[in-house]
């Protein structure tokens, strides 16, 4: 079994059917007093690091777990390639870069009319998720974010986030 486990088949139903329903649930907004906004495209470029949430945090805000590894990473190019690594060890973006080198990328792209991300594997099949960036520093249940963190949320077949991870920039 690839990176893509079970728990994403609910996500990758969306592109299969051809269907993507607008996201209007949305803890964030580009106006007011809110912590997060959607992250503009150029926000998203470059090495990511997974914080871990606490327990608390993922029990009230994630609906599925499909990935516990402690060790997340992700990366976002400027020419659309997107690459992800999950470990049980700490790593550099250097040592991202040697595993990344060695496989297939995924691609990525921004569809404004939605506010999502679609994220393609490179045998078609897609997944769908928002990610937010982080106003100002916060509390959210009892996990701390920093100014510039990103809330990377999965959506499911009705849109609805069921998976969130935060992510620092490396």
């Amino acid at each position: 079994m690839n990176k893509w486990t079970i728990g994403v088949a609910l996500v990758v139903l969306l592109s299969v059917l051809g269907m993507f329903p607008t996201v209007n649930a949305a803890p964030e907004s580009g106006d007011g007093d809110s912590p997060f906004r959607f992250a503009d495209r150029s926000e998203v470029i470059g090495h990511w690091r997974m914080v871990q949430l606490t327990e608390e945090t993922r029990q009230k805000i994630n609906k599925i777990d499909p990935w516990p590894q402690p060790y997340q990473y992700f990366a976002f190019y400027e020419d659309g390639r997107h690459n992800f690594a999950f470990s049980s060890k700490d790593m550099t973006v250097a040592d991202l870069e040697a595993v990344f080198a060695t496989g297939e990328s995924f691609r990525f792209e921004y569809l404004e009319e939605h506010r999502v991300y679609r994220i393609t594997q490179p045998d078609g099949i897609s997944l769908y998720m928002t990610i937010s960036v982080c106003r100002r520093p916060l509390n959210l249940v009892n996990s701390r974010f920093e100014t510039g963190d990103l809330l990377m949320a999965i959506l499911d077949n009705k849109g609805q986030r069921v998976h969130h991870r935060q992510l620092r920039r490396m």
